[in-house]
């Protein structure tokens, strides 16, 4: 015959011990807790949220004049705030490649002769 009592272990807390009639060791097992779990009212379902994208647009455009002439030009950037900041500023230095230029602000900043070419803006404005 076996005797089984409760003992607290250093590296495994507070486990079952099974010990045979002389007290020699027989086999263990680990005392689990009784977890009381309270009754919650149902969740309510929330109502869908509509989250805007955290993109802001800013637009540069007026008149440019390059090697084929003047025309009337166009960049619309798309990013973060310091992004189409730093894309504003260069606009103002390179000059759309066609009238109108629709581009991610960062991609610009990467390489902004895909998107432009040198010229010289006469008459320019930037509108967000």
């Amino acid at each position: 015959m076996s005797r089984a009592r409760a003992e607290v272990w250093a590296k495994r807390g507070r486990v079952r011990v099974s010990r045979d009639r002389k007290g020699r060791f027989v086999s263990w097992h680990r005392i689990k807790r009784a977890r009381i779990r309270a009754e919650y009212p149902s969740k309510l379902p929330r109502p869908a949220v509509f989250l805007y994208p955290l993109v802001k647009k800013v637009a540069v455009y007026g008149t440019c004049a390059t090697g084929q002439g003047v025309y009337r030009g166009r960049y619309e950037f798309t990013g973060s705030g310091k992004d189409l900041q730093r894309a504003v500023i260069l606009a103002l230095r390179v000059v759309p490649r066609s009238r109108f230029v629709n581009a991610p602000a960062r991609l610009f900043l990467m390489n902004p002769s895909r998107f432009g070419r040198p010229g010289v803006w006469i008459d320019k404005e930037v509108d967000s």
